[in-house]
């Protein structure tokens, strides 16, 4: 993370993602959205003092209610990381699907029960893994602080 992330621009990016838009417009919000959410959750769990700031703590307790307008996004956000782990990799490809599935991950953890488990991402995730031998990245290329339970980032 260069930048911190903008909490109020994240929220509504968030609101942003209701089905009632263009679904183009609710994708690329979601998109931002996540793209956002993992950098304060992997910056909440590196800083202590980070993840007790009044404005963090509020935003955490603001997303929930949010999430049930973005499940369409959420739904079309996880169908386009499977997608992106069928195609040819070039560049950095696997760390952003990596990045892209803990976000999903860090959102599950913030809304239990109202994230469902992407069963199917995992599935594509470890047949992509059987097929290749394992991700490209090296663990330098990990970023700090991810949590081990985030086993896509440990599996080679």
């Amino acid at each position: 993370m260069t930048a911190e992330p903008d909490l109020p621009g994240l929220l509504a990016a968030l609101a942003a993602a209701d089905p009632a838009r263009p679904a183009e417009e609710q994708d690329a919000a979601f998109a931002r959205f996540m793209d956002g959410l993992f950098d304060v959750e992997l910056t909440r769990l590196r800083s202590p003092a980070y993840a007790a700031r009044h404005d963090v703590v509020v935003f955490r307790r603001e997303v929930p209610p949010l999430l049930p307008i973005a499940l369409g996004a959420l739904a079309e956000y996880t169908r386009e990381t499977r997608r992106m782990l069928s195609g040819t990799w070039y560049d950095d490809e696997d760390r952003v699907v990596c990045r892209r599935r803990s976000a999903v991950e860090f959102l599950r953890r913030l809304a239990p029960g109202v994230v469902p488990a992407p069963e199917r991402l995992d599935e594509r995730l470890r047949e992509r893994w059987s097929a290749t031998g394992g991700f490209f990245h090296a663990p330098q290329d990990r970023p700090e602080g991810v949590p081990e339970t985030h086993w896509w980032w440990y599996t080679a």
